[in-house]
């Protein structure tokens, strides 16, 4: 089908009624999930009610793909399979009736959300959908590319920026991204010249300057890019930040060392074949979800890898988790517990925490298992009981807690 052919199609299908009906009743329920507690007028949706709102839609509007990649990508921490054949059938409707500009800026999105939940092989399925269909854009091969190298699938990550830079060879983001993919096959000298390459396109742009120091010191010291993930963290420069006060410079590096760390214990537990594809992305989203709750509670810069403080309060955090959450059940603590011993086994692999410490975390844990188990089932029977007045709940939750929910804070 040609462009204007498209372009004709798109223009019918998205001026009847059935399509702007559904284009209003879309904008409801995201603006309903979108929208921050405090600005909203009603009781906010839950999943359920947001994953029926839209199959609605869809029954209602059968082309309106939107809809389709909304309740695919929620779909997909639940039943794979199943978000496969919306997805699947989201991206065929799209590419049939939809021009590039109108494809753009949709997949944004999409992509981000594959990515945010650790499916970056959804990526590679519909990008090479999708460079079938525009085989020159070069941001195709460029999501590509990254999605094949967060795989472990170096050399076609190589192969596939390349393309994305021949169709665009002065953009400094895929010159420096085809940098970061030579480093990760320990290709230095490849790695070097695209870094510069990416400098001299734009002298302003910080990455490539930082990736081109970062791999003199990697090529001096003969590291791969998962080796230099898992260098020990540089505390001499947290408490250079801490100094400054600058405490977003702080949380920035921090954040970057947790999230480069979760990258290759991600790609070591896939390579292991040691879980099924929907476990394997059950444990890292929980581990990902109760780290990021952790980091909520927490004063200080919350370092992952720091497992003595993750130790030292790993009973109030558990408090305040099974608190916080309405849906905390046997399944989430056991997959908190498992996940956590998990990373912590292969940081104590890896050399950055002791045998020693990871086993004292793994006793003092195991012995409050059954307790926090007790206290989860005892406060989920009271947390929703009408018969139970609120000081009655605090009396309890103040008891069964001993007192880690009253403050925000756990240090």
């Amino acid at each position: 089908m040609k462009q204007k052919e498209i372009e004709l199609l798109s223009s019918k299908i998205k001026k009847t009624t059935a399509w702007k009906n559904a284009e209003d009743d879309y904008f409801y329920v995201y603006a309903d999930s979108s929208l921050p507690p405090q600005f909203k007028i009603s009781e906010p949706l839950t999943n359920e009610e947001i994953t029926n709102e839209l199959q609605k839609i869809i029954d209602e509007c059968p082309s309106f793909y939107p809809a389709y990649f909304d309740l695919g990508t929620r779909v997909l921490s639940v039943d794979m399979d199943k978000a496969t054949i919306i997805l699947d059938t989201a991206f065929e409707i799209c590419i049939k009736i939809s021009s590039w500009n109108e494809v753009s800026k949709d997949f944004d999105i999409v992509f981000d959300n594959f990515e945010k939940s650790l499916h970056e092989e959804f990526t590679v399925r519909y990008v090479l959908k999708l460079i079938d269909r525009f085989p020159d854009k070069a941001i195709l091969y460029d999501y590509v590319a990254y999605a094949f190298n967060v795989l472990g699938e170096y050399a076609k990550s190589i192969e596939y920026q390349i393309k994305a830079v021949a169709l665009e060879p002065k953009n400094t983001y895929f010159l420096n991204n085809l940098g970061v993919f030579y480093l990760s096959d320990k290709c230095y000298s490849e790695a070097e010249k695209y870094f510069n390459l990416s400098i001299k396109a734009d002298p302003k742009h910080e990455n490539p300057v930082n990736n081109l120091a970062d791999c003199k010191t990697m090529e001096k010291k003969n590291l791969s890019l998962k080796e230099y993930y898992l260098l020990p963290v540089n505390y001499e420069k947290i408490r250079e930040y801490e100094e400054k006060e600058d405490y977003s410079e702080l949380d920035s590096y921090v954040s970057e060392i947790n999230n480069l760390k979760l990258l290759v214990f991600r790609s070591s537990l896939s390579e292991s074949n040691q879980y099924k594809v929907h476990k394997f992305h059950s444990l890292l989203s929980t581990l990902q979800v109760f780290f990021g709750f952790v980091k909520t509670i927490s004063n200080d810069a919350f370092i992952w890898e720091d497992i003595d403080y993750f130790c030292r309060y790993f009973k109030p955090i558990m408090h305040k988790f099974i608190f916080k959450h309405d849906d905390t059940d046997d399944e989430i603590l056991t997959e908190i517990y498992e996940s956590t011993f998990l990373y912590y086994n292969f940081l104590c692999k890896n050399n950055l925490i002791s045998n020693k410490d990871f086993t004292e975390f793994k006793n003092h844990s195991n012995s409050l298992k059954n307790e926090l188990f007790d206290k989860m089932h005892r406060y989920n029977i009271i947390r929703h009981d009408p018969n139970i007045s609120t000081n009655q709940k605090e009396k309890i939750r103040e008891e069964l807690f001993e007192g880690d929910c009253d403050w925000m804070f756990i240090n």
